[in-house]
């Protein structure tokens, strides 16, 4: 009896062995299985579907376009002209624009614009020949412009001044009313000009103060009756065309002088100062009615 459980025992134990390894075998099948169908689905998402051998054979016995004849998207984009974002990497543009490489080469292209203009001028010479200053007075007020055939950007200076002396000095001094550094075109419109007699009285004490800081009284002899309008084109002209010192400036109208030429024009007005503020400190005659001093030569024994 031992011996015949003994069998059933150890058969026993070899039939559940051989039931696990089916059931593992089983199960692992199962799992590949099941793994090649999720692959087959993947690459069936990944491809275009494809139309059948009996499609096909109508499509083609019809001559009709093929349903796979238009490219990928992929494709018809590759047949367009690249923008300028695909042309070139992301950020390249913002680097190429704040390089230190471009902004020199942006430099050195402007300098060479500037150094071809001033080239292609080297050949042309400013021709003048006409430069008139039209100028009127009414009252106090003195009104100008300019009719000339110069270039609208030539540089112009203007100064509107009465002489005076002073006591004890033979040279002759000029008072400013007005002085402006502008250009040809602005001057063509008309500038009109007050003439305050003690605001020119007010600038020359002030000038006469900071070159005297001992406090030297001003004493002047004479008061000129006439005002003098100056307009001068100077040397060191933005247009390179005429050329340094004004040397390729010409016409009748030009003046040299000492290796530079010039263009300066000068009226006078005859306008009597007439400021009463004047009476405490000049030493001419005046006419109390009038505030007027007379028109005269300094003295030269002072």
């Amino acid at each position: 009896m031992n011996i015949l459980f003994s069998l059933l025992a150890i058969f026993a134990f070899f039939g559940l062995v051989y039931f696990w390894y089916h059931h593992e075998t089983a199960k692992k099948a199962a799992v590949t299985e099941e793994r090649k169908k999720v692959n087959i689905s993947a690459q069936t998402r990944k491809q275009p579907p494809q139309p059948s051998k009996i499609i096909k054979r109508q499509l083609d016995s019809q001559n009709l376009p093929k349903t796979d004849a238009q490219p990928p998207q992929s494709t018809r984009k590759a047949t367009l002209p690249a923008t300028a974002s695909e042309s070139q990497p992301f950020g390249r543009n913002k680097e190429r624009d704040s390089s230190p490489v471009n902004k020199t080469e942006e430099a050195n292209a402007a300098v060479a614009n500037k150094t071809e203009k001033a080239n292609a001028a080297v050949a042309e010479k400013v021709f003048c020949t006409r430069f008139n200053v039209n100028a009127g007075i009414a009252e106090k007020k003195i009104e100008f412009w300019l009719d000339t055939d110069l270039p609208g950007d030539t540089i112009v200076m203007v100064n509107l001044s009465r002489p005076y002396w002073i006591k004890g000095r033979s040279g002759t001094y000029f008072g400013s009313y007005f002085g402006i550094r502008s250009t040809v075109e602005e001057l063509r419109k008309p500038v009109a000009v007050l003439l305050d007699d003690n605001e020119w009285k007010r600038r020359i004490e002030k000038k006469h103060s900071l070159k005297n800081p001992a406090g030297q009284p001003l004493q002047l002899s004479e008061i000129s009756d006439e005002i003098e309008l100056n307009v001068t084109v100077p040397i060191n002209q933005d247009n390179p065309a005429f050329g340094q010192r004004n040397l390729r400036l010409e016409g009748p109208m030009v003046a040299a002088d000492h290796g530079f030429k010039i263009i300066r024009v000068q009226k006078m007005f005859q306008v009597p100062f007439t400021s009463f503020l004047a009476t405490d400190w000049l030493l001419s005659a005046v006419d109390p009615m009038s505030g007027r001093t007379a028109v005269r030569k300094p003295d030269p024994s002072g």
